[in-house]
């Protein structure tokens, strides 16, 4: 098993620069030298990854919402079999997928909050319970409380939720409710909180009951 820092600092392994005329864009544009950036705090990621290694040893699948540079997308496929990830902009999809056509990966085009866009990620995990669940799209209140009220009922019991950006704004709000029992249908939990030096982001996680 790779270690947390070595999948962090070599999360580029697996992804091939290959473009692609076809698709209008290039690949090179959101990328240096065919490395691909993470927005994600260091010291965050890598001690997130130990807990997702410590605590889903035999994790199968994970899902996101959103793709970003594909930073994190790319650490999950070195911890699960499958990985699909929800990002509204095509383009972004458009110029990651084509470097990892390897059926590892899946991406669900639209806005995390359309029931449509639901329906297409259920046809995507194919009745497949979900062992991580990772937010990180819009981080206003309301759609970071329609993201965990759509994807969360795909987790499995025993498996990870975990929100990025909860150091301030609607995640973090939305975080704090949670762990005092206000959200309607779901029961009070414990909430972990990851916050490196100097971060002005933060990872929240807790285990599905």
């Amino acid at each position: 098993m790779m270690s947390p820092e070595k999948i962090y600092d070599n999360l580029s392994s697996g992804w091939s620069v290959t473009p692609q005329e076809w698709l209008g864009v290039s690949p090179t544009c959101m990328r240096v030298e065919g490395q691909i950036p993470i927005s994600q705090n260091r010291e965050e990621m890598v001690e997130f990854i130990g807990v997702v290694q410590e605590r889903l040893e035999e994790g199968k699948l994970a899902l996101e919402i959103g793709l970003g540079a594909g930073g994190t997308h790319m650490i999950w496929r070195h911890l699960f079999d499958s990985v699909v990830t929800i990002e509204a902009n095509l383009t972004s999809i458009s110029t990651f997928a084509i470097g990892v056509l390897d059926g590892c990966s899946k991406f669900v085009w639209g806005n995390s909050v359309m029931a449509e866009t639901r329906e297409a990620v259920c046809e995507a995990v194919s009745g497949q319970d979900v062992d991580l669940l990772f937010i990180d799209g819009s981080h206003k209140y309301t759609f970071v409380q329609s993201d965990f009220s759509h994807y969360e009922p795909l987790v499995r019991s025993g498996g990870i939720i975990a929100f990025h950006d909860t150091i301030g704004r609607g995640p973090k709000r939305f975080v704090e409710e949670l762990k005092e029992g206000l959200h309607p249908s779901f029961p009070p939990v414990e909430v972990n909180h990851l916050l490196g030096v100097g971060s002005r982001s933060g990872i929240s996680w807790l285990v599905k009951p």
